[in-house]
């Protein structure tokens, strides 16, 4: 478990004598994890701000990246919302050599680099397509099928054809994302999909009612998506679609 490493992170510091005993306020053993828990080990140990980070490194055996590395490297945060890379606080960017990297505060936090992984490991040529796909329906990242796997939690947004490829792909954002209650998240998987399943088979009515619904459940990050898909069913509404329609959409700019 995540929060096992932390612990466990947490005794490694305590044994090069960087951190307080057991006696201590952080009671790792049993405080619940939650984002502070790796900045309050840094607060109660010893280290500077880079010496910690050397620690956490050697630990966690990531490769260490410098404040001067990170400015000089091409920074690949449009494929992210300011407020993902804020609240997560990760720097997704391009080594000298090439490759995809992803500059992390906390090692530990599995959700937010399985989150920037997902997005940044999809096909390139796709990816960089996504980016105006996130800002059209206004959520914080966009990922194709191919990007999908157990244990991610993501909801389908839309089927699109981007501009340069002729197959529709079907799209999705990830619900951890999306800001709200598990409460609120499940009601939504099942009345969204109500509302693809009635756009995609043109029944205009049912899909504006299901709409009006997903309003109602409060997660505002979707008011941009389904503001999109109102306009689109006006105009659907006057067009003369072929039989074979599947709901997709297609893209005239990149």
């Amino acid at each position: 478990m995540a929060f096992d490493l932390t612990s466990e992170f947490a005794s490694y510091l305590r044994r090069k004598n960087h951190l307080a005993g057991e006696a201590n306020a952080l009671s790792l053993q049993t405080q619940e994890r939650d984002d502070r828990t790796f900045r309050k080990i840094w607060e109660e140990s010893d280290l500077s701000a880079n010496d910690f980070a050397d620690e956490a490194a050697e630990f966690f055996k990531f490769p260490r990246v410098g404040l001067p590395d990170l400015l000089a490297a091409p920074a690949l945060v449009k494929h992210f919302s300011p407020r993902f890379l804020r609240e997560m606080t990760v720097f997704p960017y391009q080594s000298a050599d090439g490759l995809i990297m992803l500059a992390v505060a906390d090692p530990d936090d599995s959700a937010a680099v399985r989150a920037a992984a997902i997005v940044l490991g999809d096909e390139v040529n796709i990816t960089s397509r996504f980016e105006g796909l996130t800002k059209m329906y206004g959520l914080p990242a966009i990922i194709g099928q191919r990007s999908l796997a157990p244990g991610i939690a993501a909801l389908e947004v839309d089927k699109v054809a981007v501009k340069g490829r002729t197959q529709a792909t079907q799209i999705y954002t990830l619900l951890e994302m999306l800001g709200g209650t598990k409460t609120q998240l499940d009601c939504l998987q099942e009345k969204h999909q109500a509302f693809l399943a009635a756009y995609r088979d043109q029944q205009w009515d049912t899909a504006e009612k299901c709409i009006g619904e997903c309003r109602n459940i409060g997660v505002s990050q979707l008011d941009t998506c389904y503001s999109l898909f109102a306009s689109r069913i006006s105009m659907l509404r006057q067009t003369k679609l072929p039989s074979d329609w599947d709901g997709s959409y297609v893209m005239t700019e990149k």
